[in-house]
């Protein structure tokens, strides 16, 4: 987000916050950012804590889509605009389990996502395949929609974003003067 004038859309959740970022190089370039973190909340005996943490992704990222629809029409020219979700409590599944509730997101949400111009996602989690496994770390990336890239982190150490090519928490790339403003 370095390549951005950002600032700080106003949303009413305390796990979502929405920014508008305006290209430094490119005026014309303006699109949202949405950060969410999915919190354990107050777990009950009989909750099974994937089934509570699927549902709250899910209000999550419904609350991020809803939020950018409000602000869209303040905004009708922004593009390429990115989803980005980080699950604090780590989950104990399996990484196929993962994979299959993440395409699910997407399929459920797809076609909302494109007609709110939601080019690229990023869901970050930390997961045990059983209680005495170490810990790994899981980036899922979505591009346009529809292409779902996998990225699994065993050792913590930093790497490079399948996408992108870009270091992760690096600068994400303007839209080129070449592409045009959206109208």
């Amino acid at each position: 987000m370095a390549n951005f004038d950002v600032k700080a859309s106003l949303v009413d959740s305390r796990s979502l916050h929405l920014y508008y970022g305006t290209g430094k190089q490119n005026p014309s370039d303006g699109r949202f950012f949405s950060r969410a973190l999915i919190r354990p909340g107050l777990m009950q005996a009989d909750e099974v804590p994937k089934d509570y943490l699927v549902s709250e992704a899910d209000r999550v990222l419904t609350e991020s889509l809803d939020a950018l629809e409000l602000k869209f029409p303040v905004y009708p020219n922004s593009d390429c605009n990115q989803l980005f979700m980080n699950f604090i409590p780590t989950v104990q599944e399996s990484i196929n389990d993962i994979k299959d509730t993440v395409r699910g997101f997407i399929e459920r949400h797809g076609k909302r996502m494109v007609r709110l111009r939601v080019t690229m996602g990023e869901i970050k989690l930390t997961i045990r395949q059983s209680s005495t496994s170490p810990p790994v770390q899981l980036f899922f990336f979505f591009f346009l929609s529809c292409l779902l890239l996998f990225f699994f982190n065993l050792n913590g150490t930093t790497g490079r974003r399948p996408l992108c090519h870009q270091q992760r928490h690096g600068l994400c790339a303007q839209r080129a003067h070449l592409q045009g403003d959206q109208e």
